[in-house]
């Protein structure tokens, strides 16, 4: 999916895909996610990602750390592709869902095996 989406041009979604799953996030918090909370240092493979409000923590910010090469790499290569936006995703929550359904069809991906 992150591949398609790419290579589509979609850096937003492929980052988002990548983000979400790595991290385990809600569609949600994944959708409203600042591009200045994904931090990347290519020099410790560390990733965090600070969430402003997580539906566990609504009155503190939550920070989550990942240490992972190709990750590191990966986003340190798409992010800079999403620079001068707020927002990782500009679109609407339903807008993602309606991507995140659109791949999954073009995949040929039963519609029951994926939920946003």
């Amino acid at each position: 999916m992150v591949g398609l989406a790419w290579r589509a041009g979609h850096h937003d979604v492929a980052v988002l895909i990548l983000v979400g799953f790595c991290y385990f996030l809600r569609t949600m918090e994944f959708v409203t996610l600042p591009v200045a909370n994904v931090v990347v240092d290519l020099a410790t493979s560390q990733i965090v990602v600070s969430l402003d409000r997580a539906k566990t923590s609504e009155q503190y910010q939550q920070s989550l750390l990942l240490r992972h090469r190709t990750l590191a790499r990966i986003l340190s290569h798409a992010l800079p592709r999403l620079s001068g936006r707020q927002r990782l995703w500009a679109a609407s929550a339903r807008d993602f869902r309606k991507c995140f359904t659109c791949l999954v069809e073009h995949l040929g991906l039963q519609d029951g095996f994926f939920a946003l």
